[in-house]
């Protein structure tokens, strides 16, 4: 897992805030691996950061759900959303 520091817009620290206050987990999403020279090192180049939601759990077995990740050995519904990256505003170039 990664340290890296991931900007991310008001929308999904509003949105993140939401999930927290309701006891909820939040998680950054970003592409991995170096950015290159004239990539927008935010975003790595893809245009968009985003936030994973655990929405239920946990469980034991994952089968019987959609959309899960597996975290300290439990199973977790998530939600995955993302957002234009605010530091190149979706134009993947350097910030």
């Amino acid at each position: 897992m990664s340290d890296t520091r991931v900007e991310l817009p008001y929308i999904a620290r509003e949105d993140a805030s939401s999930v927290k206050r309701n006891g909820g987990r939040v998680f950054a999403v970003f592409p991995d691996g170096p950015a290159f020279d004239g990539i927008c090192a935010n975003c790595n180049g893809s245009g968009q950061v985003g936030i994973q939601m655990f929405v239920g759990g946990p469980f034991v077995d994952p089968t019987a759900k959609r959309n899960v990740t597996e975290h300290d050995d439990k199973w977790y519904q998530v939600k995955t959303t993302f957002y234009t990256c605010p530091e190149c505003n979706g134009g993947m170039g350097a910030a």
